[in-house]
């Protein structure tokens, strides 16, 4: 992927967390882990971001302000993932932390200066796995 596409990736996955649970729960099909799926898409896009943070940060199209708030965002999910009672549904619709992760992502979106819209996730495909072990599936 070219750093374009990827910031477009970055910014959706901003738009997801930002995003309230109905939202969240129609964008990502209902097989999946809706608390982990938030969290690895997130911590995904950060990562290959930070592979072309130069040429973002050259282009305009990220500050080091932003880039360290992103980087804010990724540890509290890192934080977050050591406390399994956070990882739930319930947890995601009411606790305070999930509430401070579509803050921070809101704030985020806020200041690079993009409106908070409906997350596009039409770079990732979702594959459903068998129910039948992965040794029946090679």
């Amino acid at each position: 992927m070219r750093a374009n596409q990827l910031w477009a990736s970055l910014v959706d996955s901003l738009q997801l967390l930002a995003a309230d649970y109905e939202t969240q729960r129609e964008t990502i099909p209902n097989f999946a882990h809706l608390p982990d799926e938030l969290a690895l898409i997130y911590s995904e896009s950060l990562l290959c971001i930070e592979r072309h943070t130069d040429e973002l940060v050259d282009s305009g199209s990220l500050s080091e302000s932003a880039l360290q708030k992103l980087r804010e965002l990724d540890d509290t999910l890192e934080h977050m993932s050591g406390k399994p009672s956070l990882w739930t549904i319930d947890a995601l619709i009411h606790s305070s932390e999930w509430q401070q992760v579509r803050e921070r992502a809101r704030e985020i979106l806020r200041q690079l200066g993009i409106p908070l819209s409906p997350p596009k996730l039409d770079w990732i495909s979702y594959i459903r796995a068998s129910a039948r072990g992965t040794e029946d599936n090679w």
